[in-house]
């Protein structure tokens, strides 16, 4: 909804949010400062859902309310992403796969041990210079036991070699980072914030002087053992966000809340052992971790707060919530509330149904949601085994590391997905979606392989009847490499009546090779005697005996082998049926498989009037082959150690997999597409074509440490094509390139200035003689160790063309940054003539001085000092702006300078005065006019600007008369204070003072819009709202409607006039000195209840009748004008016909 009706554009303390957009005008931006006319609220776009293309999913929002505070934009909104139903997912209280976006926090990854416990010195006095060589100088022996010990306790976590990561989830706020050895902060991803940390709370000072202050904390529980005894400690595991502060004093955001509860979860492990590929242990454990959670309550901020009504109940012992409604509020008024409506509110797995928009008795139906049918949650015990390979829900039911039950079933992913949306204008959007999917061309990739979903088979018979005593069979079934199989038989001995079973024999092996992910190769023996089966012929025994088989196994090679023997005595029959489920595999360009999660197929949207576009989704490359890459895997960790004895060594394999482990993937997404076409309308409006950045991240091997994590270059924009339909071929009409450089501000691996180690080691050897253990030597462990350093994926250069019918207009803008900042230093644009555009941007640290340099000390780094156009080699102009102290914290701009073309530049505006809250209070222009300007509400909103005067040797009385109307204002709630308020401005502008200024004054509804405005002439207009806090009517300054604005949905009617005509009787024209009368009749739902009749421009009827009667004493043209007004609608309609007599 659009409610932003002040402009304020300062320039240099409006808080820039791009770097790559700077004022061009900086004298025009800084003078317009007050309202235009309101706008009326948007009802918002039908349709047009937003699609991550590179991931296939949803990204779609819904806005609910935005918070303003000097410049500064907090919005608060629900968030839906979507990727299929995660079997052990706890979802958030808006329902499964939305998200509220209210208030922010910083959570904590334990690595290793927790940094906050126990004895850190280890780790930079030993660990860290041993990463770095400090050790080599030691001879052989001196070092292997300097590195055993090292070895030893890292593994046994008597302390700890890794740093814990910390992950800023905060709205405009983003990014990771852990503390180097020293305690300094290391970014992962390249950001210009600065991280305090005070014991256990956080204050990030983002790259525009923004304070975020993280308070109130969250603890868990953790659990290890070192030095042979178990630690059992709570830890901070989430620091949630309490407070926003604005530089310059322009105030500041609250975030309130509950006091801390439980919430528990349990996560089950389940690990086996194999010693020379026989299963010699199994293990599951259930660990319960509880941590304490804080409910946001209410966001305050200047003259208003946003309240949350949230409550909590328990589903299969997890603790959920549901939020039911939030409220705006301006001091102990209602503003508006949303209320949330839901299937299920008091279950983990719910679905958001509806939000509809209230104001006391008045309701309004916002959004309705649909989706596809989704199943219970079971208990906890057994609702984690029904899960495919990639945690997505299958409804299988078997347990983590079975050889079984890992298969994708699509129907059962894609449950309680967005199905519609149904929009205020009552205008709705359909969403369909498929399986992620990746082409079979995946070679011998670990996690490609293991994922599964059977869309072939093969069945065979093979039989014993009819007097062949003895049948032997030993064939190959070839289907495609690297896969898992599952493999079902049935035996059935006899049939027909008075069998005895006796000499009845099957003997069948059907077997792979090789093994793969949980699987060994498959080895089914299905075998019956028959002389086992205890029965009497004619009594007990039955016609036929059958029994099943079923296994699931890898199959390396693709070869099914069966082999052996059937026998059936003269009069009966044996025979065995077999089945092979596999994937089909063909060679084909557009051959797949399925990989975990969902995609978007079509998105289907319609207006209110049931007109319907649709955008079709193709992930295929140019020669049609699928477009997905693996982007990442589950977590099912395996590895092995040695075991030597006296004259052999034993290989011990482990696996070992964990419920709610998170998808190593891409924005929790398996898959990346490369290349992705969007059809309009099934392609007859054309198509976009649109081609990703794709990397992968390192594969962590035993003792398991952090992998390479490519996500920062992954997903980016590198070619967008538009086509156009024309015949049955698609034509280029645009493309877009663009090219990326890898950026490391403070250099790469152990060369980066900035940058922190890692390591983790295990043990994966024991050795014994007799019976006796050796002591463990450095060579009976493995290490993993990394190096993190700060990186960006910086853009460097767009080119786009346009294909007309006889050129191509090609333009091309080249960026370069600035180091270590990285920020945009030069932005050049080359047309297709060859001309240059060059703009060069300087920023406060590039321009050393005693302000500029407290400006790099507050962080406010992103706003440029200094901008300067060239065209070619010809400079065009410079814009500098100068920053002073102002005291008390407020360094704002004191006086920006324009030139032309090389010339020096010169002042074009220049600031005298800020208010406590850095709101400018006077101005001056090049024409050394001055301009003044009055805060009001509290200082929030310009309540007054004065054209020609300054505050220079105002008189007391003129000061005393602003005062009060800024006290009036700070408390104004009524009409009658309202009209105080332009009482006291008319006072200001007839006062003496200002005899030669232009004074124009505004009254506000602070949260809601401006209420009135008068200009210097002290004509006002005024604005109403209706009771969802809509601008609905404008009038002029005798409150007559002058414009309104109905927010009609379909289905809907209008309360307000539609229009109003003239009748008359008869056609002809009209006799002088005979009567003539005239009827109104008015069109529309709502009614007029006054009349007010003229003749050519002069008043003669006014009342509540519809007909007027004229008697025309002489010959000629007349004008008759009717005004239809309603009295309390204020709404009018009129209409003027020409009469002759």
């Amino acid at each position: 909804m659009k409610k932003q009706l002040l402009g304020l554009l300062f320039m240099g303390f409006v808080l820039i949010t791009n770097q790559q957009t700077h004022a061009q005008d900086p004298l025009q931006e800084a003078l317009q400062v007050f309202p235009v006319s309101p706008e009326a609220a948007s009802l918002g776009k039908y349709g047009d859902i937003p699609v991550n293309l590179a991931s296939g999913k949803i990204n779609y929002t819904v806005p609910l309310y935005t918070i303003k505070v000097g410049g500064f934009e907090w919005p608060i909104y629900l968030s839906y992403n979507y990727g299929g139903l995660v079997t052990e997912q706890d979802h958030a209280m808006t329902g499964m796969g939305w998200d509220l976006m209210a208030n922010g926090r910083v959570t904590k990854q334990v690595r290793g041990v927790d940094d906050d416990y126990g004895n850190q010195a280890y780790k930079s006095n030993t660990v860290i210079p041993y990463l770095q060589g400090a050790y080599n100088t030691l001879s052989l022996e001196e070092l292997d036991l300097k590195r055993l010990e090292i070895y030893n306790n890292i593994a046994n976590k008597n302390y700890d070699a890794e740093q814990d990561k910390y992950n800023i989830n905060v709205a405009g706020l983003d990014g990771s980072f852990v503390f180097d050895e020293t305690g300094a902060i290391v970014f992962l991803n390249h950001r210009n914030y600065k991280v305090q940390k005070n014991n256990d709370k956080f204050k990030i000072i983002n790259d525009q002087g923004i304070n975020y202050y993280f308070d109130v904390y969250e603890l868990g529980t953790y659990n290890y053992g070192a030095f042979s005894e178990p630690i059992n400690h709570i830890i901070p595991v989430s620091y949630l966000l309490t407070r926003i502060e604005l530089p310059n004093n322009k105030g500041s955001i609250y975030f309130d809340y509950g006091p801390g509860e439980s919430y528990g979860k349990t996560v089950v492990s389940e690990s086996e052992t194999r010693v020379r590929g026989t299963l010699t242990g199994t293990n599951i454990a259930h660990k319960h971790s509880s941590i304490s959670r804080n409910t946001l309550q209410k966001i305050r901020f200047p003259n208003g707060e946003v309240q949350f009504d949230i409550s909590s109940s328990v589903d299969q012992g997890i603790s959920i919530q549901a939020l039911n409604n939030i409220s705006i509020w301006d001091s102990s008024k209602q503003i508006t509330k949303y209320t949330f409506t839901y299937d299920q509110p008091t279950k983990n797995r719910k679905t958001l149904l509806g939000i509809t928009r209230n104001n006391g008795d008045d309701t309004l139906p916002w959004y309705q949601f649909e989706y596809y049918p989704y199943p219970d949650m079971l208990p906890f015990d057994q609702n984690y085994k029904q899960q495919d390979f990639w945690g997505y829900y299958n409804g299988l039911g078997y347990s983590l590391l079975s050889d079984q039950g890992k298969e994708i079933i699509p129907a059962k992913t894609i449950m309680g997905a967005l199905k519609k949306i149904t929009y205020p204008t009552k205008g709705y959007s359909e969403i369909t979606y498929e399986q992620n999917r990746i082409p079979n061309n995946s070679g011998s990739n670990t996690a490609a392989n293991c994922s599964y979903s059977h869309n072939k088979s093969i069945s065979r018979l093979i039989k014993v009847e009819g007097g062949v005593f003895d049948k032997m069979i030993d064939t190959i079934i070839q289907i495609p490499e690297h896969q898992i199989v599952k493999i079902t038989g049935r035996l059935i001995l006899g049939e027909g009546a008075g069998n005895d079973f006796i000499g009845t024999e099957t003997d069948i092996r059907i077997s792979t090779t090789g093994s793969g992910c949980t699987f060994d190769n498959v080895n089914l023996h299905i075998y019956k005697d028959g002389e086992t089966i205890a029965c009497e012929p004619g009594i007990s025994c039955p016609d036929s005996y059958n029994e099943d088989y079923e296994q699931f196994g890898y199959t390396t090679n693709g070869k099914i082998h069966i082999q052996g023997r059937l026998t059936a005595p003269f009069g009966t029959s044996v025979s065995v049926r077999y089945t092979i489920h596999y994937e089909e595999r063909a060679e084909e360009l557009n051959s797949y498989k399925y990989v975990g999660g969902i995609r978007v197929g079509s998105t289907t949207d319609c207006d209110g009037m049931g007109q319907c576009k649709t955008k079709t989704y193709k992930y295929v490359m140019e020669d049609g082959s699928h477009s997905g890459h693996l982007a990442g895997s589950p977590a099912v960790f395996e590895y092995s150690t040695r075991h030597r004895q006296d004259h052999y060594i034993e290989i011990k394999t482990h696996k070992t997999a964990k419920s709610m482990f998170g998808l190593m993937g891409y924005q929790g997404s398996p898959v990346l597409y490369r290349r992705v076409e969007v059809l309009e309308e099934g392609g007859t409006n054309g198509k976009t074509v649109n081609q990703y950045s794709i990397y992968n991240n390192g594969i962590t091997s035993f003792p398991f440490s952090v992998g390479t994590d490519n996500d920062w270059r992954k997903g980016r924009l590198l070619k967008s094509e538009i086509f156009k339909k024309q015949g049955n071929d698609f034509v280029l009409q645009r493309e877009t390139l663009n090219e990326y450089n890898n950026f490391y501000p403070y250099g790469a691996n152990t060369n980066s200035s900035v940058k922190a180690y890692g390591m983790a080691v295990g043990r994966n050897q024991w050795r014994q003689s007799g019976g006796v253990l050796f002591d463990a030597s450095s060579l009976d462990y493995d290490e993993n160790h990394y190096v993190e350093y700060p990186k960006e994926y910086q853009l460097v250069k767009t080119t786009t063309r346009e294909f007309l019918d006889d050129k191509i207009v090609t333009n091309e803008t080249s960026y370069t940054y600035d180091n270590p900042y990285g920020q945009l230093k030069t932005q050049t644009t080359t047309d297709s003539d060859n001309k240059t555009l060059t703009t060069t941007y300087s920023y406060p640290y590039d321009q050393p001085g005693t302000v500029n340099n407290l400006l790099v000390a507050q962080n406010r780094i992103t706003t440029p000092v200094e901008t300067q156009s060239k065209e070619n080699t010809t400079i065009l102009g410079t814009q500098q702006t100068e920053f002073i102290d102002w005291g008390n914290g407020i360094v704002l701009p004191g006086i920006t300078k324009i030139a032309k073309g090389s010339d020096t530049p010169e002042p074009r505006l220049t600031y005298h005065k800020y208010d406590t809250q850095g709101n400018p209070l006077e101005v001056s222009q090049i024409d050394g006019r001055h301009i003044m300007y009055v805060w009001g509400y509290n200082t929030t909103q310009p309540i007054v600007k004065i054209d020609n005067a300054s505050y220079t040797g105002i008189s007391v009385a003129v000061t005393a008369l602003i005062d009060q109307l800024k006290a009036t204002s700070d408390t104004e709630d009524t009409a009658a204070e309202e009209a105080t308020m332009r009482t006291l401005l008319k006072n200001l502008r007839e006062h003496a003072y200002f005899s030669n200024a232009q004074v124009s004054g505004y009254t506000y509804d602070p949260l809601i819009g401006v209420t009135s405005m008068t200009n210097p002439q002290g004509q006002t207009a005024y604005y109403r709202y209706d009771d969802m806090n809509r601008m609905q009517y404008a009038l002029d300054q005798d409150q007559h409607v002058v414009q309104q604005v109905r927010y009609n949905y379909q289905g809907q009617q209008s309360d307000a006039l539609g229009g109003v005509i003239i009748d008359t009787p008869g056609d002809g024209p009209k006799i002088p000195n005979q009567p003539a009368t005239f009827t109104a009749n008015t069109s529309g739902s709502g009614s007029a209840n006054l009349y007010t009749w003229s003749v050519n421009g002069t008043q003669e009827q006014c009342g509540s009748g519809v007909s007027f009667t004229k008697t025309f004493t002489s010959e000629g043209t007349y004008e008759v004008k009717v005004l239809a007004y309603n009295t309390e609608t204020k709404h009018r309609v009129s209409h003027t016909m020409s009469v002759i007599v």
